[in-house]
């Protein structure tokens, strides 16, 4: 006799009785389906004051690492104007920042460049020079034998004016050093792009690498002659870097730590603390600059940006900067 067969694969109702045990461990068959959500909310409430304080102090150190980290990352970085630069690091520590930074190429030397050398060091008795030749390294010191030798029969007849020689031996807080334009721009902001830039630009590149990375003072050293029939006629350039000179002593040591001094053309430049961020911007500006592009064109950015935080002394800050 075959059994009746159904439809239903579960009963519908399952009824235990007699076994209190069975019934004990089968309550789960009659469990509503919002029976495991309220017991984990219970449990919720119930747990979670007994794990509150570790929580509390796992996000506290995670907060701290974050804070220290991030002022870590904005210390190596100076900021000006929402703009950020790479931070100079320098090999020579303890270099004293009562250096006067000189820079002359590979040419020959000319009569005002000796008279403005040996002014700044009239004028600056207790400071070092540094006077830095630059030019390629295997002929640099022929070129410099040969023109001291060419200034020292010209000056036969007239012993008026010193060789660079002669200032050397004279004066021994001047320090002189060769170097290569390749030497001076590796492993510096412009170490890609100095190659664009025209010789007068290249010189005033150097100069504003050297107060950047150490501080200092900084003056050009005049190019241009006055007349070609009057080597010792005094140029407009020379001039300005005498008035530029005769105060600059007094100047520099009433700057404040945290203000630079430099005028318009960059004939001269001061900063007591190296790395400044207003270098670091004049760096940026150089950066991209082209073969056409003067010192003037590079620092009117900066100067005006810096006047208006009062960064840069009002001496050299255009009128009405502020408005």
């Amino acid at each position: 006799m075959r059994k009746p067969q159904s439809d239903e694969q579960f009963p519908l109702l399952l009824v235990l009785m007699g076994n209190d045990d069975v019934a004990q461990n089968n309550k789960r068959l009659f469990r509503g389906r919002l029976d495991g959500i309220t017991s984990g909310a219970s449990a919720i409430i119930t747990e979670w004051p007994n794990y509150l304080s570790s929580c509390w102090l796992t996000a506290l150190i995670c907060g701290i690492t974050l804070f220290v980290v991030s002022v870590m990352l904005t210390s190596c970085m100076t900021y000006e104007h929402h703009l950020r630069f790479p931070r100079c690091s320098s090999e020579y520590q303890l270099i004293d920042n009562r250096t006067i930074h000189l820079v002359h190429n590979s040419h020959k030397w000319q009569l005002n460049q000796l008279r403005s050398v040996e002014n700044i060091v009239r004028a600056f008795p207790d400071y070092q020079i540094h006077l830095l030749l630059v030019g390629s390294k295997t002929h640099q010191y022929i070129k410099l034998r040969r023109a001291i030798s060419n200034e020292t029969q010209t000056n036969q007849t007239n012993k008026t004016e010193p060789t660079i020689d002669d200032l050397a031996r004279k004066y021994p807080n001047i320090l002189v050093t060769q170097l290569s334009y390749g030497d001076i721009f590796s492993n510096s902001p412009l170490y890609y792009s100095w190659i664009r830039l025209n010789p007068q630009t290249k010189l005033f590149a150097i100069r504003v690498l050297q107060i950047w990375q150490f501080g200092g003072l900084s003056f050009d050293l005049p190019e241009k002659v006055a007349s070609k029939r009057c080597k010792n006629c005094t140029s407009l350039q020379e001039m300005k870097i005498g008035l530029l000179v005769r105060y600059g002593k007094k100047r520099y040591e009433k700057l404040g730590p945290d203000v630079v001094s430099v005028d318009s053309n960059g004939l001269h430049m001061e900063a007591k603390s190296p790395c400044h961020a207003f270098f670091g911007k004049v760096l940026a500006n150089l950066r991209n600059a082209g073969q056409k592009t003067t010192p003037r064109v590079v620092l009117n950015g900066p100067i005006y940006a810096f006047c208006k935080a009062g960064v840069v002394d009002e001496e050299f800050c255009p009128k009405n900067v502020l408005i």
